[in-house]
């Protein structure tokens, strides 16, 4: 048995729940819960939601490195192209949302140049975005913040985080997690952490759950009870840490979800096809959700709970009808087409 598709939409699923409630709900996502005076259980629950970021970063780790291992070609030359194949998949999606946004801001009256500048710098930011790299030479970014530019630096780390990992195995996990220990150490709680540093340790643990088997070997015993109870008791330690040791336990707090959609969740029809349909629109949700909260916040919402049901909801509905957009031209069936060429 292995840790398939299906498995992968449903924790796709809870993360994109997770990031938008995060976005939606006030919280104190860096701050431990013994410096929160009369914090509640949703706000608590929405600074858990930064989870997000580690899931999905592993879940990426960990669909590059079973995606390799079918490679015949394991050289140098086919991990750059492999990078580069994956790094356009990227970009094709990230582009129906980034034109759709453009076309939707145009059809509202917006200048595009008040984001990116006028005359060739104009024109200089745009390509930049275009190609998802915002980040890195810090200019404007319509969508993807920073996350986009973080998950391309992890594209083309990849090879050598794979090759480091055969070398030295759960060695370059503890190289990894050193930002991190840095953070704790540092105990500041305004420290910037939303770049691909921090998150490096839990793309290479994705990779190293795919290099040692560990969620086929989770996979092949999830009807064992005791694998059941460690899992829930696995979880529900790391719900409490996380309360205490916020940003630096989100990795393990994320292998404890995986592991309680093997073991658990997967095995609730309606629950998971709910969570696995919403991992298929995920991409598109976390592109889009951001923007449609920019442009939705000048309404009145009773609740931020309502505020969360509609955000979920429009960038639900956004993405489906970009989906079936890209059907409709065939869209995907072009993209593969321009991946075999390059690699």
């Amino acid at each position: 048995m292995t840790f398939t598709k299906e498995d992968t939409n449903i924790v796709k699923g809870i993360a994109i729940l997770a990031m938008i409630f995060h976005h939606c709900y006030p919280n104190s996502t860096s701050i431990p819960i013994s410096m929160l005076e009369n914090s509640t259980f949703l706000q608590q629950l929405a600074s858990s939601g930064k989870v997000c970021v580690a899931l999905l970063t592993i879940l990426s780790g960990y669909g590059l490195s079973e995606s390799y291992k079918n490679r015949e070609n394991k050289g140098i030359v086919s991990a750059v192209r492999f990078s580069l194949s994956h790094y356009f998949q990227l970009l094709s999606m990230y582009w129906i949302a980034f034109l759709t946004v453009i076309i939707l801001m145009y059809m509202r009256g917006t200048d595009i140049n008040m984001l990116y500048g006028d005359g060739i710098l104009g024109v200089r930011n745009f390509m930049i975005d275009f190609f998802g790299l915002g980040m890195l030479f810090h200019t404007n970014i319509l969508i993807g913040e920073w996350y986009l530019t973080a998950v391309i630096a992890f594209y083309f780390l990849f090879p050598l985080l794979l090759f480091l990992i055969k070398k030295i195995k759960w060695g370059i996990l503890v190289i990894t997690y050193l930002p991190w220990v840095y953070y704790i150490i540092a105990n500041d709680f305004e420290m910037h952490t939303d770049w691909f540093a921090f998150y490096t340790f839990s793309f290479a643990l994705g990779i190293y759950l795919s290099y040692a088997d560990l969620l086929v070997i989770i996979k092949n015993n999830a009807r064992k009870k005791r694998t059941i109870v460690f899992s829930i008791i696995f979880l529900l330690v790391m719900a409490v840490l996380r309360q205490f040791l916020t940003l630096s336990a989100d990795p393990f707090l994320s292998l404890a979800i995986i592991a309680i959609e093997i073991v658990l969740v997967s095995r609730i029809p309606v629950i998971k096809d709910f969570l696995g349909i919403c991992g298929k629109q995920s991409a598109n949700m976390w592109l889009l959700h951001p923007w449609i909260m920019s442009e939705f916040v000048v309404f009145g919402y009773r609740s931020y709970v309502d505020w969360f049901i509609v955000v979920f909801m429009t960038s639900f509905a956004m993405s489906l009808t970009l989906n079936s957009f890209k059907q409709g031209i065939k869209y995907n069936d072009i993209v593969r087409k321009i991946r075999k060429k390059i690699g």
